[in-house]
């Protein structure tokens, strides 16, 4: 079960960060003039890959603390919207890799204590 759970939030984040960059480059025409209304085709390959390691260890750190498929769900779904935000940001302000990178480290101690934040809550308002 935990398997395909995260099969379809990969699928889903995927999905949502190439429908982001479509809208980005179709409609805003943000992003290089010379790839024009077609660039999305690059850029969501290429946004998709930048965040997936931290798409991963979240993934990693779901299936680790939460044991219902309910909880697994909804960690990922936040996990998404959350990468989601940050490459639209990424992508707008046209950040460097050191941003990124920063970016990473937040999202990774952020992560952590989304989780530690949801146990409590578990525990303390079952």
């Amino acid at each position: 079960m935990r398997v395909l759970l995260s099969s379809m939030a990969i699928f889903i984040y995927l999905l949502f960060m190439a429908l982001l960059m479509y809208a980005n480059t179709a409609y805003f025409q943000w992003g290089d003039p010379a790839l024009g209304p077609q660039g999305w085709q690059i850029y969501w390959f290429i946004w998709s890959l930048v965040y997936l390691p931290v798409l991963l260890y979240g993934m990693t750190l779901n299936s680790i603390k939460n044991k219902k498929p309910k909880d697994l769900i909804k960690c990922n779904s936040v996990l998404t919207l959350m990468l989601l935000i940050f490459a639209e940001i990424s992508f707008v302000n046209d950040l460097s890799w050191l941003f990124i990178i920063i970016q990473y480290l937040f999202l990774g101690v952020a992560w952590i204590y989304v989780l530690k934040l949801k146990m409590y809550l578990n525990k303390r308002f079952p």
